[in-house]
C-alpha cells in the first residue's frame, strides 16, 4: 500500500477531480439512454421555463371560462357517449351476442359520470389543501 503526504490544497483538488470523474460517468450512462436523454431535457427545459413565479388575481374570470369549457366538453360527451354506445351495442346485436350489451351500457354510463365526477374529485382535493 503506497502513501502519499500532500497538503490539503492537493487533497482537495484530487477530491474534486475524483468528483468530476463520478459526475462524468453519471451523464454518460444518462445521455446514453435515448428516452432518458429526451426526459431529462424536457424536464431540464421545463425547470428553466417555469422559474418565475407568478400569482394571479382575480381568479373568478378564469373560473367562468373554465366552466364554460367543462360544460361543453360535458354537453359534448353526452352525445359521443350515447352514439358510440348506440353503435357498439349495435354492432354487439349484429353479431348475436346479447349478454354484453348491459356491459356496454355500464361502460358508457361510468364514462359519462367521469365528465361530473373528476371535476367533483378535483374541488374536493383542492379544499382538502387550501
Amino acid at each position: 500500500m503506497c502513501e502519499k503526504v500532500m497538503s490539503l490544497e492537493e487533497f482537495l483538488k484530487v477530491e474534486k477531480q475524483d468528483k468530476i470523474i463520478r459526475l462524468d460517468n453519471t451523464i454518460t450512462k444518462l445521455t446514453r439512454n435515448k428516452k432518458l436523454n429526451k426526459l431529462i431535457i424536457i424536464s431540464l427545459a421545463s425547470y428553466m421555463n417555469l422559474q418565475k413565479v407568478v400569482y394571479a388575481v382575480g381568479t373568478e374570470k378564469l373560473d367562468i371560462a373554465g366552466n364554460r369549457l367543462l360544460n361543453i366538453v360535458r354537453y359534448l360527451g353526452k352525445f359521443a357517449c350515447l352514439f358510440f354506445c348506440f353503435a357498439e351495442i349495435i354492432k354487439t346485436l349484429a353479431e348475436g351476442d346479447i349478454k354484453s350489451i348491459g356491459k356496454i351500457i355500464m361502460k358508457y354510463c361510468i364514462a359519462f359520470s367521469s365528465f361530473y365526477f373528476l371535476p367533483w374529485v378535483f374541488d374536493v382535493i383542492r379544499e382538502c389543501f387550501s
